[in-house]
């Protein structure tokens, strides 16, 4: 009996064991799965979290490089635009540019009656300076010439300086009267006092500095005189002729 006893405690403590030990193995295999789904939806939402920042990255690169592309073709038209509208010697407008601007007082004389004046002036003798110091000693005294009739002009942005072609500068007034011929006069007057250096590699003493002596002959004409603007611009180049 006492040996059935004690089996029977046996038993029931190792059953005890078992269900304790198999309730510990459950808890823990839940946990694990736990810990297990805990993890994954960690990695997912680490990978979706650096997939946003990657796409985040990627259009602020884009936005970037679209703003980089914008400025470039801002640059290029105006740079072609510059190109398109300006003599590449002198920097100063062109024969097209300056008519648009002849048109449009033409045009507003028409309407309302308001004139204006076109001077062509050339330097004098630049066949001369071109044959003897040399076509390079010409574009130097062309782009002076340019400059400094720039620089007179500075304080009168409404007063058009171009270049008409070859040695001809074209000056527009939106106005006429005496302020023209009294701007023009002193123009005239300024150009011999500038001093005019080249470096003339022709020279016995090579690569030695000459000062060109300058003087320019000028054409003036007014729409009171004519009033189509290319029978002013005639009559400018005529009077330019008879200078």
């Amino acid at each position: 009996f006492e040996l059935f006893f004690i089996f029977i405690v046996i038993y029931q403590n190792t059953t005890f064991v078992q269900t304790n030990t198999s309730k510990q193995l459950a808890d823990i295999t839940g946990a694990t799965n736990l810990i297990g789904r805990n993890f994954i939806h960690l990695h997912y939402a680490l990978c979706m979290l650096m997939v946003f920042a990657n796409t985040v990255c990627l259009g602020w690169h884009f936005k970037h490089e679209l703003i980089v592309a914008e400025e470039a073709a801002v640059l290029k038209a105006h740079e072609l635009d510059f190109i398109s509208n300006h003599d590449p010697l002198t920097k100063l407008l062109n024969r097209r540019k300056s008519l648009e601007y002849t048109r449009m007082l033409e045009k507003r004389k028409l309407q309302v009656g308001s004139d204006w004046s076109v001077c062509i002036f050339d330097v004098d003798n630049f066949k001369h300076i071109n044959d003897y110091y040399g076509h390079d000693c010409g574009d130097v005294v062309l782009k002076a010439i340019a400059q400094l009739i720039s620089q007179e002009l500075a304080p009168r942005p409404e007063i058009q300086f171009s270049r008409w072609g070859g040695e001809e500068f074209l000056i527009t007034f939106p106005f006429a009267g005496e302020e023209p011929k009294r701007i023009l006069e002193e123009l005239r007057k300024k150009i011999p006092l500038e001093d005019f250096s080249f470096r003339n590699s022709k020279a016995a003493q090579r690569n030695s500095f000459e000062l060109i002596h300058i003087t320019a002959t000028f054409g003036l004409a007014t729409s009171q005189e004519e009033q189509s603007g290319e029978k002013m611009l005639n009559l400018a180049d005529n009077y330019l002729r008879e200078g």
